[in-house]
């Protein structure tokens, strides 16, 4: 039976993504040495319809863009990009918020959905997976680039949901 005015919701996770990168190792020299979180696509969730029992997927990227000028001694490790739990929720419920109403999602580093994309503790995931290592005796003019996909989904079945715009904030750190 199909109803003739089914809500509708709108929702985009409008993220903000920032950097919080620890300074160099002390036993390493860098001059000139900067990195940038990257975002090559914020996750954009469309319409979401909770009458429908289907989850709403989608995907984008994150990364990190590293400069090195002049690097002696170095062996710059990544440990992980962090994803924080937004400013609704927690790491295993992420929430969207529209006002004072929010519809639950999350991130995921998975196309199948099944490892939550946090800072790695409690079950949670990080990329790179394992951790990426760059060394050298000697780097100069280096850049360093990594991107990775983030998988997002809204649960299907949220029928209590109200029609609105949905975003959230989520902060990323990258661990060296």
């Amino acid at each position: 039976m199909r109803l003739p005015l089914s809500p509708v919701l709108l929702l985009g996770l409008a993220a903000l993504f920032v950097l919080a990168a620890p300074a160099p190792p002390a036993q390493a020299l860098c001059i000139g040495c900067s990195c940038t979180v990257s975002v090559a696509d914020n996750l954009n969730f469309g319409s979401y319809n909770p009458l429908t029992s289907g989850a709403v997927t989608t995907t984008g990227q994150v990364g990190f863009h590293c400069t090195i000028a002049v690097g002696v001694g170095s062996t710059v490790t990544v440990q992980g990009i962090h994803l924080d739990t937004g400013l609704y929720g927690t790491s295993f419920a992420r929430k969207m918020g529209s006002g004072s109403n929010r519809i639950n999602y999350n991130i995921y580093v998975d196309s199948s959905h099944t490892t939550i994309w946090g800072d790695g503790t409690n079950g949670t995931g990080v990329r790179p997976s394992p951790p990426q290592t760059y060394s050298g005796v000697l780097f100069v003019l280096t850049n360093i680039d990594q991107q990775y996909t983030m998988y997002g989904q809204v649960p299907g079945g949220q029928t209590t949901v109200i029609p609105g715009s949905y975003a959230d904030t989520i902060t990323v750190t990258v661990v060296f």
